[in-house]
């Protein structure tokens, strides 16, 4: 029986022979192999059903479908799942950090949990609804961090953190970066600066070189943390170094000054030792509005203390290199401002212009006035202004939502049960936009918090980021 012939060898067989018989060749028997098809995973799915869930979810449901989703996604498309995550925690933060301070909710944190929200020990808390209201944090990877015993809500970047694999190599640097400054890695109580002021060039450095997004939003976000952490301290315990320029303190920050002072921190540190300031509060200020636009903007906010010999005002200056009408239109702008806030107040007052919020094209300012009234009692008067730095004008809440006040005023009352009589002055933050809302017979004014995710239908998210 023959196993393998070549056709070459039949042929010269039949013709040797002369046999005309057809010869039979067993033919090898192949098993069939069953074919196993691969599924077909469409990533545009992925991402259509996280978008449509971002059209009715919350930041929990959010952050379960990405854990259940991100590996079957490409890396644009997984740091967009976190950029929309951060987005929508904001107004879960807002409102248990309003809430963690009552007592309830404070012991379910500190008895029940031991003072950090543990998901082990979440079913310890007896109300149901308050158990659930922390499940809720952990599924949206949030967490609860302490600071001076204080409890705030903020994103879990430990968490995201394990999910590093699915990103590009500046995001994960990024997360990193927030989970250290986060996690309280750094020795900087007793003075060990060192690793803190490396990072804190390596975020500046990321920060330059990428371009405007969410990555480079939350790489200045992280910036300002660790510069806090560096020149205010825990408690603003590192202040008085630049009041009295001497001290341990003080010759290790004047060290860093030299070494990087080719750097944005070295500018800092240098504004700080030339300032004569001799106030906490004006030392602050300097700090948190030294980049309050962004790194990479070439405008800058300074504060200036000024007198009239009566009163005084914390004034909030913008330069603006290059440019000097543009400069004096925003500088006269501000003080129009004041003047409207204050030129009716008697006597001696205190005014505090403060940078709140800034970006390259927007700044607020949160202006206030402090006084004694005519019956001799402690008064206050506020009002907002947010700028376009790009023409010099203030901004309206119409133009920076694009519609008219009454297309957006009835969603915004039922949205935070709120009577809105006239469009109200607003500032931008970190998370959204502030209302100022004018009390009625009051002097006083209620400030009222909208979250990014909130305004989706009037403001990209893309213009908080610097």
């Amino acid at each position: 029986m023959l196993k393998k012939i070549s056709i070459l060898m039949i042929i010269l067989l039949l013709t040797i022979t002369g046999c005309s018989k057809e010869i039979e060749v067993e033919q090898p028997i192949i098993e069939e192999v069953p074919i196993v098809e691969e599924p077909i995973i469409e990533e545009s799915h992925i991402i259509d059903e996280f978008n449509e869930l971002l059209s009715f979810g919350k930041a929990d449901e959010l952050g379960i479908f990405i854990d259940e989703n991100i590996e079957m996604v490409d890396k644009a498309e997984a740091e967009y799942m976190i950029e929309m995550l951060v987005v929508y925690q904001s107004e879960l933060i807002n409102d248990m950090n309003m809430k963690i301070y009552v007592i309830d909710y404070m012991n379910a944190l500190n008895v029940d949990m031991g003072g950090v929200l543990n998901p082990d020990l979440i079913n310890n808390i007896k109300d149901e609804t308050i158990r659930k209201e922390f499940q809720v944090l952990v599924d949206a990877k949030l967490k609860i961090v302490r600071y001076e015993e204080n409890p705030s809500v903020e994103t879990n970047w430990e968490e995201i953190s394990g999910l590093s694999e699915y990103f590009t190599d500046d995001f994960v640097k990024m997360i990193n970066l927030n989970n250290l400054i986060q996690s309280r890695i750094y020795d900087y109580y007793y003075q060990d600066f060192d690793k803190l002021v490396e990072d804190i060039v390596e975020t500046e450095q990321l920060i330059l070189s990428n371009e405007k997004s969410f990555l480079s939003w939350q790489l200045e976000l992280v910036y300002q943390k660790q510069i806090a952490a560096l020149l205010v301290g825990p408690e603003g315990e590192y202040l008085g170094a630049f009041i009295t320029k001497e001290g341990q303190v003080y010759d290790r920050i004047l060290e860093f000054g030299e070494i990087y002072k080719e750097t944005d921190l070295g500018d800092l540190i240098d504004v700080l030792i030339k300032s004569d300031a001799d106030d906490f509060s004006v030392l602050a200020d300097i700090i948190r509005s030294h980049n309050i636009l962004g790194l990479k903007s070439d405008k800058k906010v300074t504060i200036q203390m000024l007198s009239d010999g009566v009163s005084t005002f914390n004034m909030t200056r913008v330069d603006i290199p290059g440019n000097s009408s543009l400069e004096e239109k925003i500088n006269r702008l501000i003080d129009e401002q004041v003047n409207s806030l204050s030129s009716d107040i008697e006597g001696q007052k205190l005014v505090f212009i403060n940078p709140a919020y800034g970006t390259d094209k927007y700044l607020s300012l949160m202006i206030s006035s402090t006084f004694i009234n005519p019956e001799s009692g402690y008064d206050f008067k506020s009002s907002f202004l947010t700028i376009d730095l790009e023409t010099g004008e203030k901004v309206t809440l119409d133009e920076f939502f694009g519609l008219p006040f009454d297309e957006y005023k009835i969603s915004i009352e039922k949205l935070k049960d709120v009577e809105l009589n006239e469009m109200p002055e607003f500032i931008m933050d970190s998370m959204g936009v502030v209302l100022l809302i004018p009390l009625e017979e009051q002097a006083y004014s209620e400030y009222l918090m909208i979250n990014v995710s909130e305004i989706m239908d009037y403001v990209d998210p893309w213009v908080f980021y610097k």
